[in-house]
């Protein structure tokens, strides 16, 4: 719900985080047409935000995680669903 509250630059960045979050749930629940789908859409929600790294949060890295989990169409395993967030 952060996202719904949140107003100003950062707004899309939080939609994105919960997207991801939400896409990973999906996946893990069997759900791979919707985890997909969001994972997608987070993806292209973090883009913006990839030079940025605002939070130290690895923004272009979580995008292609994103993106490589969504092109698998849901042939994932548990150790799929560890993003790592933060830059090094």
């Amino acid at each position: 719900g952060v996202w719904k509250a949140t107003a100003g630059t950062h707004r899309e960045l939080w939609r994105a985080l919960a997207q991801l979050a939400v896409g990973l749930t999906h996946l893990q629940r069997g759900n791979y047409k919707g985890g997909v789908a969001l994972l997608r859409r987070a993806a292209d929600r973090l883009d913006p935000y990839s030079a940025q790294a605002p939070y130290r949060l690895d923004a272009a890295g979580l995008a292609s995680y994103a993106r490589r989990l969504a092109d698998r169409e849901g042939a994932v395993v548990a150790a799929d669903l560890r993003p790592q967030l933060l830059l090094h």
